[in-house]
């Protein structure tokens, strides 16, 4: 059985260790994961060993490895640490490279300095703008009073056309010295480098193992490695007298990671592989009426929609690259503030916009996460270290499940519930999560005593998509009052054979202010979960939640709908607010994205079991 080491953890120490013979191999690269900047690399290390511990050096590993990420497995052996160790080979100039650092810090410091007395430029040029308009209004009211001072006018004129002409030939002095500043810091960094070129250095890996049966075993090490990648390329061949046509699918390859990849298996992903596999949760969605303040015009609607869109595309993939939970939850947050946002938008739209919104929305689809495996072979030309132990090996009840949260992403990520049976305490850790044997991403857990569950993500699931979309809003006046109605439907597609569980959520807007805006779920083609956990915290904050069972085989125009209308009444005098951070006209003072935020990752630890 492999059992999996990762360098980054803290082990016990093996005094034992320190006195076992150290055996060299180089062993062979046996696959290789391609992603679209690095590469995970295993080498098959085969050694025929004697009962014991023993301290193997795996020698050769490539310029562009990246250290944290090193890690061993054994077949017929136990894996008790690796490490990877950097040994010099040959001497630098020490003193001629320390005065070329100095040089470069010298350069760089006047570069900032430049930058500085750019920047209060900046502040004059835009004290002189004010000063010019300052000028233009007084020499209207003046004029139209009749007591316009000429001369006065005529030297604050003069004095800011001298100034500003002054600041200009001094803006453009400043571009013309960082410009040189900077050609000679390329040019003092190129020398650094050569120079540097009389040092290298060679990386080995030390793993040390404990063999508890003779015979041969195996070590696989693995590790990432920078400056590889791959992007895709195709032909598409067709003949006019033909309705097929030919799709030839290239991966265009770069490798330059310092070693040679020999007949290896390849698989080639778009993934990352410090993926999140945590997939985002939905925020309740609150808005502000005031009384008297005009409704806010949008003057290009599509242009603001693309960006809030951009937005939701950054912090989503933040998200995924995301590497513990305050990193998941802080870029979760950012999707859920642009979702606000454009939510904002369906709020003040009005019939023509209607179809901009849609349109913008569905012009934002993301790549989803993909792999290929390719068919046959490829070639492509100490006692302080740390250890570790097996604790526990046991199998857990749980259930896996889809979730969707349309308004956030069109993806749909796996989620499980997973109950701890067996063990006392899980103590709160980190966990590659892995689905079929392929690695998914990372994810945490929290303290989990026995008997209580816990949720985890296990990534994308690219064969069931949804799309969520603002139908039709109404607005009317009803006696003092103003109403509002909205339809929305959300679209499910089902790519699998088979019927699949998925939960979808999306959300209804609730006030800030309590008593200022009635807010009425209208119709609902399909009934809300009865989860005791979402009905009592969740369902109050307008957060919307089905459990449903898709059809297999339903996309296009068999793709199932969820269907439901809402409907805000409030007080005609009053016009809904444009979502706004710094809003501070809260009770508490704070500002309303700050309560937003609060109100969202308390939403979360609960989801999560966190403390």
């Amino acid at each position: 059985m492999r059992r999996l080491i990762l360098c980054l953890f803290l082990f016990l120490i093996l005094p034992q260790v320190v006195n076992a013979k150290t055996e060299p191999y180089k062993g062979k690269i046996q696959k290789v994961t391609l992603y679209r900047n690095q590469a995970m690399v295993t080498r098959n290390i085969e050694v025929d060993l004697p009962t014991g511990e023993h301290t193997l050096t795996i020698q050769d590993l490539p310029a562009q490895i990246v250290e944290s990420s090193l890690y061993a497995e054994g077949e017929g052996l136990d894996i008790r640490a690796v490490k990877i160790e950097s040994i010099e080979v040959g001497k630098n100039p020490e003193k001629k490279i320390n005065d070329l650092d100095n040089k470069i810090e010298n350069v760089r410091n006047n570069i900032q300095k430049i930058k500085i007395l750019q920047s209060a430029l900046k502040k004059k040029i835009n004290y002189l703008t004010k000063q010019e308009k300052f000028i233009t209004t007084t020499e209207k009211i003046e004029l139209s009073r009749g007591i316009l001072n000429t001369n006065t006018m005529k030297s604050m004129t003069l004095f800011n056309f001298e100034q500003r002409e002054k600041l200009a030939l001094d803006e453009f002095k400043y571009s013309l010295d960082i410009k040189a500043l900077q050609k000679e810091l390329t040019l003092l960094q190129k020398q650094r480098m050569e120079m540097n070129k009389g040092t290298t250095k060679k990386r080995e890996a030390i793993v040390f193992v404990e063999k508890k049966t003779s015979g041969k075993s195996s070590v696989f090490l693995n590790y990432l490695v920078r400056d590889s990648g791959w992007s895709p390329l195709y032909n598409i061949r067709a003949k006019k007298e033909s309705n097929s046509f030919e799709l030839e699918f290239n991966a265009r390859i770069h490798q330059i990671s310092g070693e040679d990849w020999d007949n290896i298996e390849l698989t080639l992903s778009n993934a990352s592989p410090s993926l999140s596999a945590v997939g985002p949760g939905i925020s309740p969605f609150r808005i502000n009426l005031s009384r008297n303040v005009p409704q806010q015009q949008i003057q290009d609607l599509s242009a603001v929609s693309r960006s809030i869109n951009q937005k939701l595309e950054v912090a989503r993939e933040k998200q995924q690259e995301a590497r513990n939970w305050q990193e998941t939850q802080g870029y979760n947050w950012e999707m859920n503030r642009a979702a606000n946002e454009y939510q904002n938008l369906e709020l003040v739209a009005d019939d023509e916009d209607i179809s901009i919104l849609n349109k913008e929305s569905e012009s934002s689809h993301s790549t989803p996460s993909v792999s290929y495996s390719l068919k046959g072979k490829v070639s492509l030309a100490s006692q302080k270290d740390p250890q570790l132990v097996t604790v526990e090996n046991v199998k857990l009840n749980g259930k896996l499940y889809n979730v969707a949260t349309p308004i956030l992403t069109n993806f749909v990520y796996r989620e499980a519930e997973i109950e701890n049976n067996q063990v006392e305490e899980l103590l709160a850790g980190s966990v590659n999560v892995y689905l079929d044997d392929s690695f998914v991403g990372n994810a945490e857990i929290p303290n989990v005593a026995k008997g209580q569950s816990f949720v985890t993500g296990f990534g994308i699931d690219s064969q069931i998509k949804t799309r969520r979309a603002l139908v039709e809003r109404k607005e009317k006046i009803l006696g003092g009052n103003k109403e509002l109605d909205f339809h929305i439907r959300i679209y499910v597609e089902n790519f699998y054979d088979k019927k699949s569980l998925l939960r979808v959520a999306d959300r209804i807007p609730i006030s800030l202010k309590d008593g200022e805006l009635r807010v009425t779920l209208v119709s609902n083609t399909s009934p809300l979960s009865t989860d005791e956990l979402y009905v009592q915290e969740e369902k109050p904050k307008g957060i919307l939640r089905w459990e449903l069972e898709i059809p297999g085989n339903t996309s296009g125009k068999k793709s199932q709908v969820i269907e439901y209308s809402y409907k805000l009444e409030f007080d005609k005098n009053l016009n809904i607010n444009l979502f706004n951070s710094g809003n501070t006209n809260m009770p508490s003072g704070k500002p309303a994205d700050d309560l937003l935020r609060d109100e969202f990752e308390q939403m979360q630890k609960k989801r999560y079991n966190k403390k």
